[in-house]
Formats: structure tokens, C-alpha cells, sequence
């Protein structure tokens, strides 16, 4: 009995580790955009800042909804990227509706949700068939 639960939280602990390591990707694709935006300055630090908070947790919840949490990536196919693929289109919905709507931020470029969106997608994606 306690290999099984010894297995369970090894399972639970490298899939945080994975969703951290995932929420980095995030911030730097959130970064990058922001960067390529403004023509490689950070004005609107403040803008960023909240909006990042909320992005690494909209986009993690998808993630996790898709199965993306699991580290066989030397495995990877056509079905992973599929999923990266839904998984960063929900987010994305999800975090324009949350920023946009509900929190009123206009000052949040639009071309940064698609730049940030596709960024994302390539660095997971990337992920996952470079290692």
C-alpha cells in the first residue's frame, strides 16, 4: 500500500513541476509578445503584470483539462499538438472574455492576445518535440 501511494504523489509532484515549468513557457511567450509589440521596450508594466497572473492560470487550467500535464514527451505525436492546440485556443477565449469584459483592461493590446497565443503554441509544442 504505500508503494502505491509513494507512486501517486512521485506522479503528483513531477505533474506540478511540469505545470510550473509550462507556466514559465506562458510568461515568456506573454513577454516575448509584449516585447515584439512594443517594438522591444516594456511600457505598461502594471498591464502586464496583472494580466499575466490571470494568463498563467487561464492557460493552465486548459492544459490540464487536455491531458498536457503528463511528461512522456519523447512520445509525442500528431494527438499532443492537437491538444496544445485546443488547449491554448480555450485559454485564449477565456483570458480575452476575462480581461477584456470583466476586468475592463483596454489598455491590453489586441495584437498581444494573438501573438502570445501563437507564441505559446509553437514554445509548447516545441517543448515537447525537442526533448
Amino acid at each position: 500500500m504505500t508503494r502505491r501511494s509513494d507512486s501517486t504523489s512521485l506522479f503528483r509532484y513531477r505533474a506540478l513541476l511540469i505545470a510550473m515549468f509550462q507556466g514559465v513557457l506562458v510568461v515568456c511567450s506573454l513577454s516575448l509578445a509584449w516585447l515584439l509589440r512594443f517594438d522591444f521596450r516594456f511600457p505598461y508594466f502594471r498591464v502586464f503584470a496583472s494580466a499575466a497572473a490571470i494568463l498563467v492560470v487561464v492557460r493552465l487550467i486548459p492544459i490540464a483539462y487536455f491531458g498536457l500535464l503528463h511528461g512522456w514527451w519523447r512520445y509525442v505525436g500528431v494527438h499532443d499538438a492537437y491538444s496544445v492546440i485546443k488547449a491554448v485556443v480555450t485559454g485564449s477565449a477565456v483570458f480575452l472574455i476575462i480581461n477584456r469584459y470583466i476586468q475592463g483592461q483596454s489598455a491590453f493590446p489586441r495584437s498581444v492576445y494573438v501573438l502570445e497565443a501563437i507564441l505559446t503554441t509553437v514554445a509548447l509544442v516545441g517543448v515537447r518535440v525537442f526533448s
